[in-house]
């Protein structure tokens, strides 16, 4: 990896130095551009694809460079390493549509991807709690007879959500219940 020992920043026809060797590794870091060396190796510039912001950093050729990490670039961007925090992205709930009696419950599949995302946990909430009653592993109580929506969503990403939709019908109807237990 190199090591930088200033870095100048050029934005909007202006430029903002960053004169510690700590600061210039953060920019190279953080600044997402095409990268490339000078003939000499003594300067790295990056500059964005559409050309309007470019950086200059300054390479300190006295320092003895690190080992690379495999498949890595040494600025967190690396082709085969996951990012620190993988978000869901969808939740599916199986079945979407149930019904069940009044003091029954039933318990919903629900799938989050994708599979490696760092934070599972689940939210819940039902629309008419006076009808039903869900928890965030899937389970449905009825609690009294008429409809409502139950709808699941990630913790870690509010867009992703499942909603089911839950029928409570009274025990002395023997209405056949979707995955009642």
């Amino acid at each position: 990896m190199t090591k930088y020992t200033k870095a100048t920043l050029h934005a909007n026809g202006e430029k903002q130095e960053f004169a510690t060797a700590e600061d210039a590794k953060r920019l190279r870091a953080a600044f997402k551009a095409a990268y490339f060396k000078s003939s000499d190796g003594t300067v790295e510039y990056g500059v964005t694809a559409d050309a309007s912001t470019f950086v200059v950093l300054t390479i300190d050729t006295t320092a003895t460079p690190l080992a690379p990490k495999p498949n890595c670039d040494n600025y967190g961007e690396c082709a085969d390493c996951p990012p620190s925090v993988i978000l869901v992205t969808g939740v599916t709930a199986d079945p979407t549509e149930v019904t069940i009696e009044v003091g029954k419950s039933s318990k919903i599949a629900l799938t989050l991807a994708p599979d490696n995302a760092t934070d599972k946990t689940l939210d819940v909430s039902v629309s008419n709690t006076s009808v039903t009653t869900a928890a965030a592993d899937g389970t449905i109580t009825g609690v009294a007879v008429g409809s409502t929506d139950v709808i699941f969503v990630s913790k870690s990403n509010h867009e992703a959500k499942a909603t089911v939709k839950v029928t409570v019908v009274d025990s002395t109807d023997n209405a056949p219940a979707n995955n009642g237990k």
